[in-house]
């Protein structure tokens, strides 16, 4: 789930999303975790997402037993329910004009 395009070191995680449009980008890779590592390269660039499962939501609730939480790269705990919500203009954000 990301609100950004990209995450830690220049990852495109979410070649979809727009800080502005209200929406969380939810994309569900659906493969191994070997199937992950040689993909890698695409996954960096953003390409392998766009042939993945995509979905843009306000409000997601995610319900599991001991599900291990990481938020923004720290671990979190374990917990049986998360729920995310996209509160629209609860900050400000600065930066250049887009472009025409």
């Amino acid at each position: 789930m990301a609100k950004t395009n990209y995450f830690g070191y220049s990852w495109k995680i979410a070649p979809k999303a727009r800080t502005d449009d209200g929406y969380l980008d939810i994309t569900f890779f659906d493969l191994s975790p070997l199937r992950y590592i040689l993909f890698i390269p695409l996954i960096y660039f953003g390409l392998f997402q766009r042939t993945q499962r995509h979905y843009k939501a306000k409000k997601i609730v995610i319900k599991g037993k001991d599900l291990p939480i990481q938020y923004n790269g720290e671990f979190l705990g374990r917990r049986n329910r998360i729920e995310l919500e996209v509160l629209p203009k609860a900050i400000k954000i600065l930066g250049p004009k887009k472009k025409a």
